[in-house]
């Protein structure tokens, strides 16, 4: 299921209780901040590695003040009109409010926010408040922003796909499903600024690392520029991030992409293991590294990884990268209808090839299934009858390898798609 926003204000909480005035003491403040980020990630692990989570969109509700690609027209003024209609405030609840311009909270919208809403009567249970997502929060944020002149022209570019647009009803959705401690941190995330918390964008991890999930690596950095946009579930909008330049420290940082590398071919066969993860879509150069001579017999390909090796270096940054090829790592993203279907350098329509690991059956049985359940259909026809099925070809992830080799001269005595095909779904 999406990852639920409570888990990040129950973070965002004890982080704020941390850095605020009234705490006693600022001896070991930093190392207080890490070992409760951590253990909240070690919390979530599960939570946060399964599909249909945006992991991305949950690291970036940690830094708001990150987002510039974003602009959601919204001061402080603004959005307090903005929250007393949505709320329907009295008169009295609307003064109390605005006391946010001054005294003791001055500056501080969020804090205003949850007082009032403390003394509503029909303020959401937390029952409701539950079920309030990370990814309906993201979208909705991105909805406003993408109709905004002062945000980024990837994020503009999503206007058009937007239909029945209206800031109030978006965020007045929202804000009547939370309860005050939630709407706290909520109207914060929309002003981009969390006030004295500083969250932390490296971690000392002297504890356990295989109980994090795969968005917390070694050996990576959070990038949350040049972004481009791509559509998800229905009118669901996200954006992904490009490749990163990569860091050398041995802390565990955030990511929500992968660093191409450049290494010769291994001669192993069986890949190593590691803490790292893909963003939902790759968009692959087009042009193999490996070869001048031919094009590379993978530029139609459309890979989806299996989750088993999904997070492999080795297979996402250096042999998926050298042959330019295009990757998805997330199965909606796979069925979605905005996803490209014909190559632009050759123009001929992708084939959708799934890789898995065979030496675990139950990982890529399990992952086969879920494919199944997709039921792809080919665009062509009007109705659901008229369109015909579409099959996802599934291979080993040695197929790579193997091609990598052949671009690169070396003569096989065999076939290698024939020796790396499992089937077709």
């Amino acid at each position: 299921m999406p990852f639920l926003y409570v888990y990040i204000c129950d973070l965002l909480e004890q982080l704020g209780e941390l850095h605020s005035p009234d705490c006693p003491t600022l001896i070991g403040l930093d190392k207080k901040t890490n070992d409760r980020t951590v253990k909240w990630f070690q919390r979530h692990q599960h939570r946060l590695n399964e599909f249909s989570v945006d992991a991305s969109a949950v690291i970036r509700f940690f830094t708001p003040q990150k987002q510039t690609d974003r602009d959601y027209g919204l001061d402080g003024e603004r959005l307090e009109q903005l929250i007393a209609r949505v709320l329907g405030l009295p008169r009295h609840l609307h003064a109390e409010l605005q006391l946010w311009r001054q005294g003791a909270v001055y500056g501080d919208l969020g804090a205003c926010v949850k007082r009032v809403m403390d003394k509503l009567t029909w303020v959401a249970t937390q029952a409701v408040t539950n079920k309030v997502t990370v990814e309906e929060i993201d979208q909705a944020l991105l909805k406003i922003a993408s109709h905004n002149a002062k945000s980024s022209p990837e994020v503009r570019s999503l206007a058009s796909k937007v239909k029945n647009y209206d800031t109030i009803d978006l965020l007045g959705n929202i804000y009547q499903r939370l309860a005050g401690k939630e709407a706290k941190w909520f109207t914060r995330l929309i002003l981009k600024s969390y006030g004295q918390i500083k969250f932390p964008e490296r971690l000392d991890m002297s504890s356990n690392m295989q109980l994090l999930p795969t968005c917390v690596r070694v050996d990576a950095t959070i990038d949350i520029s040049d972004a481009f946009p791509i559509l998800r579930d229905g009118q669901a909008l996200s954006l992904q991030r490009s490749q990163p330049s990569r860091n050398t420290s041995k802390a565990a940082e955030f990511c929500d992409h992968r660093t191409p590398g450049a290494s010769p071919v291994s001669r192993t066969r069986s890949p190593p293991t590691s803490q790292t993860c893909l963003p939902m879509v790759i968009h692959g150069t087009g042009t193999c590294r490996l070869t001048t001579q031919q094009q590379c017999p993978l530029i139609n390909c459309l890979f989806i990884l299996s989750p088993c090796i999904s997070a492999i270096p080795y297979i996402t940054e250096n042999l998926l990268t050298w042959h330019g090829s295009r990757v998805v790592t997330s199965l909606r993203a796979l069925s979605h209808p905005s996803l490209p279907r014909h190559c632009p350098r050759t123009g001929k329509r992708y084939r959708k090839i799934a890789l898995v690991e065979t030496n675990r059956s139950k990982p890529t049985e399990e992952f086969i299934i879920q494919i199944s359940r997709l039921n792809l259909m080919r665009s062509r026809g009007r109705t659901k009858d008229e369109r015909k099925k579409e099959w996802v070809e599934v291979y080993d992830w040695r197929i790579l390898e193997a091609i990598a080799k052949i671009d690169q001269g070396q003569e096989k005595g065999y076939n290698p798609w024939r020796r790396n095909w499992v089937g077709a779904v």
